[in-house]
């Protein structure tokens, strides 16, 4: 099944992530988020990302 994945600054990911499963309470297992912060390096928060979307994968396919 399809699932969703939110980057953006903090705390707005976030703040998406609660709106969606106010109105779509069946899809919070399949939304992931990750909350920016500009002080942190881009190729750090690429790889964070990258960590969890694979961790996402894994666990969706294990659903499966």
């Amino acid at each position: 099944m399809a699932g969703l994945f939110i980057i953006a600054h903090a705390p707005l990911a976030s703040a998406l992530k609660t709106a969606a499963t106010h109105a779509f309470p069946e899809a919070a297992s399949r939304i992931e988020v990750l909350d920016v912060s500009s002080s942190v390096p881009l190729e750090q928060t690429e790889a964070r990302a990258r960590a969890q979307l694979e961790g996402a994968l894994a666990a969706s396919a294990r659903r499966e």
